[in-house]
Order: C-alpha cells, then sequence, then structure tokens
C-alpha cells in the first residue's frame, strides 16, 4: 500500500534537480546581494538526501511531510560576529519573498533551550518560472549564524541528533558550556569588532578601497594618496556608511552609468591634456567615483559641506563639469 510518505519521497525524488538548482540560485543571490553591501560572510547550501527525508518523516511522525519538511532545500549563513545577524536578516527579506521568520533571540525561554537562538527564514523560489516539472512554488529554508555557533552545532549535532530522546547528563553539561563559551566569545568580538567600525578613519578606508575597486576598472594612471585622505571626509561626512547600505547604492549607481563613466574618464583621467590635468585632478582620483554619485544624488548638501572644508571649490565645480551637473543654485 502507497503511503503519504511515499508519495512524498516520490515527489521529492523527481524535483530533486529543481531543488538543487534552487539552492544554488539563492547562494548565488545572497552572495551578489551581501557584497553589495558589504557585509562578510560564508554562503552554502544542501538539498536533504531521500534518505534523510524519509528519517525524518518516521521519526517526526509528520502526517504531511512534504508540507511539514521544511528544509528540503536549506541555505547557511556564516557570520563574523552576532552584530552583522540583523543586517543580513534584513538583507534576506528584502531580497526575498519571506513565508515565515524564526528569530528566537529574544526570547525569554532560549535561556532553556539547549542550543543557541535560531534565526531561521522560509522563503519562496526567487525564479519560479525557471522550474520545469514542479506543480507549485518551491521553498527554501535560509540559517543565520555566527562562526562560533556554526562550530557549535556541527560538533554537537551528533550528540543531539542521535535516536535517544534525551542525551546524557554529562553530555548535556558539557554543551551548556560550551554555549556558554559561544555567547563569551561572540560578544567580545561583536565589541572589538564595534569599537573598529566606529572609527571614523575605519569609514573612510572602506569608502577609499570601495572606490578605488570600481576606479580601476577604467583608470591605470597614478593618483595622489594625499588628495584622497583630503577628500574622502568629506565625502564620508556626506553618507550614512555604517549599515553597508551605501556600497549597495554604489554599485546600483555604476551598474546605472556604465558608459557615461567609461567616457568622463577617458576624456578627463586617461586622455586629458597635460595642461589641464591640474583643473580635472579630482576626476583622476579614486574618490571621483563617489563625487559622482554624491553630485547626481545630492549636489547641493556635497557643496555646502565641500564649502566648510579647506579643499579648493574649484576641484568639485571641475569634477562637475565633467559630469555634467550644474552647481550654481
Amino acid at each position: 500500500m502507497t503511503t503519504t510518505i511515499d508519495r512524498a519521497r516520490e515527489r521529492f525524488q523527481r524535483e530533486l534537480p529543481q531543488f538543487e538548482a534552487l539552492t544554488r540560485d539563492i547562494i548565488a543571490k545572497i552572495d551578489q546581494a551581501a557584497k553589495g553591501r558589504k557585509i562578510r560572510c560564508r554562503v552554502s547550501g544542501r538539498v536533504k538526501d531521500p534518505h534523510s527525508f524519509v528519517t525524518k518523516s518516521i521519526a517526526k511522525g509528520y502526517q504531511d511531510p512534504w508540507r511539514q519538511i521544511t528544509d528540503k532545500s536549506g541555505v547557511r549563513i556564516i557570520l563574523d560576529h552576532p552584530g552583522e545577524i540583523t543586517p543580513m536578516l534584513d538583507l534576506v527579506v528584502h531580497e526575498f519573498e519571506a513565508v515565515r521568520v524564526e528569530d528566537t533571540r529574544d526570547d525569554p525561554d532560549g535561556i532553556k533551550q539547549l542550543s543557541y537562538p535560531k534565526v531561521h527564514v522560509q522563503i519562496a523560489d526567487p525564479f519560479p518560472e525557471s522550474r520545469l516539472g514542479v506543480s507549485e512554488t518551491l521553498e527554501c529554508e535560509i540559517q543565520i549564524r555566527t562562526d562560533a555557533q556554526d562550530l557549535w552545532a556541527r560538533m554537537s549535532h551528533a550528540m543531539l541528533y542521535k535516536p535517544q530522546s534525551t542525551p546524557p547528563l554529562d553530555v548535556r553539561r558539557s554543551l551548556y558550556r560550551l554555549i556558554a563559551l559561544v555567547e563569551l566569545y561572540d560578544a567580545e568580538v561583536e565589541r572589538g569588532v564595534r569599537a573598529m567600525t566606529e572609527n571614523p578613519a575605519y569609514i573612510e578606508n572602506q569608502l577609499f578601497d570601495q572606490a578605488e575597486r570600481i576606479f580601476r576598472r577604467y583608470v591605470s594612471g597614478q593618483s595622489e594618496r594625499e588628495i584622497s585622505e583630503a577628500i574622502i571626509p568629506v565625502l564620508a561626512s556626506t553618507i550614512e556608511v555604517s549599515n553597508g547600505v551605501y556600497f549597495e547604492k554604489l554599485n546600483k549607481f555604476v551598474a546605472e552609468n556604465l558608459s557615461h563613466l567609461r567616457s568622463v574618464y577617458e576624456r578627463y583621467a586617461e586622455k586629458v591634456p597635460l595642461e589641464m590635468v591640474e583643473r580635472y585632478i579630482a576626476v583622476g582620483q579614486p574618490e571621483s567615483i563617489i563625487i559622482f554619485e554624491r553630485l547626481s544624488a545630492q549636489p547641493f548638501y556635497l557643496k555646502a559641506k565641500w564649502s566648510e572644508s579647506s579643499l579648493p571649490l574649484n576641484w568639485l565645480e571641475s569634477a562637475a563639469e565633467a559630469w555634467g551637473v550644474v552647481l550654481d543654485e
């Protein structure tokens, strides 16, 4: 007699290639979005094998295993410290259609659980039109955790997921101690990273590094680091950098202005006559990519901040001329 588990297993085996493609697509999408927001992470995924699917169905006594097993496709995002969990959760919810969010970080009963706080997001397939042979939109479970939490999870998996219902007392005691160490480690890493990232010099270096990576796609000529060190703080004063959203905005700006950027850099940085180099000096600097973005988004605010500094105003005016923006109010 064909059982509910048999039907679910057969369906899962038929659709397995589509779940594998779904997992790859989600990993790629998260990687791209995380780079855009400057969030360091490692993303991996797997599709549950049919043996595990059946074993879990039986062990849990599921009446409808197809619906109740939600991690047929699973993606794991590993972060450096807990301070990055909320930005990554925001990214996932922004990039995908969230079916369900499980976030137990503020659960008062969490201390009683033999595990770290969970942050799981169940999402719908972002590319359903590309799946062949499936009768409904596929889903994927995304887990977000820190490096230390992941280490604990991998180590404890064998001890907690054996057939016995409760691990021995000495095993539980060891696991509770390790959870405490995980929390202590994560807290200290987060504290150190927060202190570092709140330093203006760190934020300015982030801006310069991102700008230089883009700038070098167009210009191979030498630039002056001293000039960058003078201009970057002024640009930073016009930008909210800490949450990583600006880097996503900058990448979008570049994608929307590829041909214009190529034309401007070729004319005013690569092939500019020698006698014109000083006039367009800001265009020949890596931070010019941020100047152009700011001129497009908030030209008069940038001009006001620039005027408050000791920088020559004609540097900004010549960059605006090159980009095609009029700064006269």
